[in-house]
């Protein structure tokens, strides 16, 4: 019977990981299939697009041709009739002008004869005047040239001195066009050098350290609290660049590709000639720069490795940030945890022993009651007017209100989860990395390592003199089923007591009454 036990076991635990990794599998597939449908209807959009643009394009071509054929008719019909009328009118004027001629000629003749007869009488009163008169012309044309020449000579005078402005103006323009020009090309070497220097200080905000626990590496931005365990841009950036070592002069030529049969970094030059042809063709290499010329991190892994992307780092990762010791679970039965998400209230099932995960509660799991009524969440419809409550963990939805929904209600507040000490210093764990750090209220500063304010003294170590947060008293009442209560303490993987009543904790391997 023991034999056909473990024999079962076995089978047991053999379904139960090819079940999760079909399961995977399936969602790989399925992840895949939903990109492909994706990328069609991405493809099938831009066609259509193109077809209903081009036909748009099409109509509104015909209609303009239309309406420019309308107005060159138009214009066409205006034209003709004025041309005819201005034919018209030009025919009248050579009528009137002709008529106007015969009129003339007439009225010349008999001017004529009345002037010769009237200019013989006035001959000889003109002789007599005529003398007179050059008298008078002689004095008129003296008046007039000192007129002239006065004039004249204001004018000159006037027109030096407007030569002299504007030489004058034109030399204030060129002065103040010079300066102008001098203050832009100084102001856009400054701006560019505030520039350059912001990026500098922006890409110098990231700083390296060290875990303490594992000795693995990671970057934290000091000014927004980001965490990264890969190298950022900046960082890279800031990376001094290297030089290719088969140039005869390797420090004017920087390098662009790295070989890893050679063991050596090359320029594109260098790259082209060394490995055009040969054996060397088929080397095995990668690029130190992207298409923008931006510095690629391959990370510490067998070549060519590269880091992947924090997007397929969260996807590898999944709720592996979620487990202990990065986050205490919410309820333990064995060797099965329980984690609740505490944005959307959903629940994760995780077995420490077997490295089992799931959403539903798992055989012979028992989910509180409190636990159970957190799973449905009271909404309103705008569009129906009525509230619904929908399961988190199932995703139901129903208008009736469940039997285990329970009305959320204020709790008092509960005592402070970080200790803090004299000097201000209090103990957080970040919610991205999981990693705990120090902050102190009083000088507003956080750091990943312990500081004591009074030796001054920081250390990378837990020290003996720093004592652990403990629960508080009203999670201890909720929690415990008689007077002292077993809690687990994720820094000094130690267990402890502790009375609701009293508020004694105890040390676990002590005699407890």
């Amino acid at each position: 019977m023991a034999k056909d036990r473990e024999e079962f076991e076995a089978a047991r635990q053999l379904q139960s990981i090819y079940r999760v990794r079909a399961a995977r599998r399936a969602a790989n597939v399925k992840r895949e299939e939903f990109k492909n449908e994706e990328k069609r209807r991405e493809r099938a959009a831009v066609t259509l697009q193109d077809h209903i643009r081009r036909h748009r394009a099409r109509k509104e071509l015909r209609a303009m041709r239309a309406y420019v054929a309308e107005v060159n008719g138009a214009a066409t019909r205006i034209q003709k009739g004025w041309r005819a009328k201005k034919r018209y009118q030009a025919n009248q004027i050579i009528v009137m002008v002709r008529q106007n001629k015969r009129e003339n000629d007439a009225a010349v003749r008999l001017q004529a004869a009345w002037k010769r007869r009237k200019a013989r009488i006035e001959v000889n009163l003109m002789r007599l005047a005529r003398d007179l008169q050059l008298q008078k012309l002689v004095d008129a044309a003296l008046m007039v040239q000192t007129n002239w020449r006065g004039r004249h000579g204001r004018l000159e005078a006037q027109a030096l001195q407007q030569s002299a402005m504007e030489k004058l103006a034109q030399l204030l323009t060129i002065q103040n066009h010079a300066v102008t020009f001098v203050q832009a090309h100084y102001r856009g070497w400054k701006g560019r050098e505030k520039y350059r220097e912001a990026q500098l200080n922006k890409k110098k905000r990231w700083k390296e350290i060290i875990h303490p626990e594992n000795g693995e590496k990671f970057y934290y931005n000091r000014v927004t609290g980001e965490v990264r365990f890969r190298r950022p841009q900046d960082v890279l950036d800031l990376l001094p660049k290297p030089l290719c070592e088969n140039c005869e002069l390797p420090t004017t030529s920087e390098a662009t590709m790295e070989c890893k049969d050679c063991g050596e970094m090359f320029c594109g030059t260098c790259w082209t000639n060394v490995h055009s042809g040969g054996r060397r063709k088929l080397h095995e290499f990668r690029a130190l720069y992207d298409y923008y010329n931006r510095r690629v991190d391959y990370g510490d892994w067998e070549f060519p490795s590269r880091w992947p992307s924090e997007i397929e780092q969260d996807e590898m990762d999944g709720w592996g940030f979620r487990t202990h010791p990065r986050r205490r679970p919410d309820e333990i039965q064995g060797s099965w945890e329980r984690y609740v998400d505490p944005d959307t209230g959903r629940e994760w099932f995780y077995n420490s022993e077997t490295e089992e995960n799931s959403y539903t509660a798992p055989e012979g799991f028992a989910v509180s009651s409190g636990a159970a009524s957190a799973e449905w969440i009271k909404y309103y419809d705008e569009t129906q007017g009525a509230h619904y409550y929908y399961n988190v963990r199932t995703q139901e939805s129903t208008y009736t209100r469940p039997a285990t929904y329970a009305t959320p209600r204020i709790s008092p507040a509960s005592s402070a989860a970080s200790l803090v000490n004299q000097d201000g210093w209090e103990k957080h764990v970040d919610p991205q990395s999981g990693y705990p750090y120090y902050y102190n209220r009083v000088t507003m500063e956080s750091v990943y390592y312990y500081y004591n304010a009074q030796t001054n003294e920081s250390r990378a170590e837990r020290p003996e003199a720093f004592s652990t947060p403990r629960i508080s008293s009203a999670d201890a009442a909720a929690a415990a089923t008689g007077d002292l209560a077993e809690f687990y303490d994720p820094d000094t993987g130690k267990t402890y007591y502790f009375n609701a009543q009293t508020t004694e904790c105890r040390q676990a391997g002590r005699d407890v009454e």
